[in-house]
């Protein structure tokens, strides 16, 4: 078993984490703020993937309700969803 399980597709993108504890920033995994070059970069790799792979379902953590500074690449993904056909389900985690 293990995941991603048969059939699933896994997709790796260049790495983001909060540049500090109040999520005032994001950095790459050297610290450095990442810029627009980044974040285009980073938004065409996912809607790059989103295309290749035609999922049936896409899970995103958190967002709309966190993970708000993500929507630069969220947003152009979720109009990707939107807009294909067939359309994918689209699915959010939501806890607490």
């Amino acid at each position: 078993a293990g995941f991603p399980g048969l059939g699933a597709i896994s997709v790796t993108l260049p790495s983001v984490t909060s540049g500090d504890e109040g999520f005032s920033g994001l950095v790459d995994l050297q610290g450095k703020p990442i810029d627009d070059d980044f974040k285009k970069r980073r938004s065409e790799m996912l809607l790059q993937a989103f295309r290749d792979c035609r999922p049936d379902i896409v899970i995103v953590e958190a967002f709309p309700f966190g993970r708000r500074q993500m929507r630069f690449e969220l947003l152009p993904l979720i109009e990707a969803i939107d807009a294909a056909s067939p359309r994918p389900l689209l699915v959010t985690s939501v806890r607490d």
